[in-house]
């Protein structure tokens, strides 16, 4: 294989799997510095991932689930939740939320059980104290990962009941999942956040890092991200803004190259991936980034001219 085809494939495929090309990197310098410099790209966008999951206390991020609650309206999720209170069984895959379910066992690791949200216990005409009647006292144990199945469910039925805190309930769940281990519930709950409040650039963000693990299988998902994180970009300043919007820029790049590469004879996916190439190599310029990574992809997929000119 020539350093034309190696370097084609850097750009392509799955960092795991640049081992399959340890022969030519072995013997061409120029072709191990690239693999070198997506590798370490690649890393810093998963410590990213971690670290902003984790980089805002939790009661900050309560604070700021309350205020984009109050500044938002309910939207279709919010009503699909609101049937989980009439008993409804909900299968475990997310998918079901495009036929008006939503699946309450999301955090499942196992993903194969259903399970129902019942109706508060009562006792002698009065309602039982609920497990998650207090959010604040979960805070810790969410923080930790170790709220309990009951918890969860009490969460769940309150997202479903439309109590007027949706933002601080997905808030505990997300975080406890996080905290857990538990990439996919997270990934679900962060997804009907994102569906709730379409405007918070943040979710968004950590989907779009989240799905680009995804490679090829994620990628439409990937894109929708970035360009969901990217219409809200003006809620970051300064050095956040510029790293946030690059990784924008450098993600979407990579996702729309994905498809169409799995897809060569598709002229609208060739178009998109022009553009979001295009685009990430002329923020990378302005920025004073560094543009290797982005003129190499770029000129993969059009003429140097084209990328000269971005």
């Amino acid at each position: 294989m020539n350093c034309t085809a190696v370097r084609q494939q850097l750009l392509e495929i799955p960092v795991s799997a640049f081992s399959g090309l340890d022969a030519h990197l072995a013997r061409c310098p120029e072709c191990a510095a690239l693999a070198a410099e997506i590798r370490a790209g690649h890393a810093l966008l998963e410590t990213e991932l971690d670290d902003f999951s984790r980089s805002v206390s939790f009661r900050e991020a309560l604070a700021l689930a309350r205020e984009v609650d109050q500044q938002s309206t309910p939207t279709t999720a919010q009503k699909r939740w609101k049937m989980l209170d009439s008993g409804i069984h909900i299968g475990a895959t997310f998918a079901a939320a495009a036929t008006a379910f939503i699946s309450v066992g999301l955090y499942s690791t196992t993903g194969s059980e259903e399970r129902v949200v019942e109706a508060p216990l009562v006792e002698g005409g009065a309602e039982l104290p609920s497990p998650c009647s207090a959010l604040d006292e979960l805070e810790a144990n969410a923080m930790q990962g170790t709220l309990d199945s009951a918890s969860v469910r009490c969460l769940e039925a309150r997202v479903a009941s439309d109590a007027g805190d949706l933002g601080d309930a997905l808030s505990l769940l997300m975080v406890n999942a996080h905290s857990s281990g538990d990439m996919e519930a997270w990934r679900n709950y962060a997804e009907l956040r994102a569906e709730q409040f379409p405007d918070e650039a943040d979710i968004a963000y950590k989907l779009a890092l989240y799905h680009l693990k995804g490679g090829l299988d994620s990628a439409e998902a990937t894109l929708k991200y970035v360009d969901q994180a990217f219409e809200n970009r003006t809620q970051w300043t300064g050095d956040t803004y510029i790293t946030r919007v690059f990784n924008l820029r450098k993600i979407g790049a990579s996702a729309a190259s994905q498809l169409y590469r799995a897809s060569p004879k598709d002229t609208k996916a060739e178009e998109r991936a022009v553009e979001y190439a295009v685009d990430w190599l002329a923020y990378a310029k302005a920025a004073g980034q560094d543009t290797e990574v982005a003129y190499e992809l770029c000129t993969s997929l059009t003429s140097a001219d084209v990328c000269d000119d971005a």
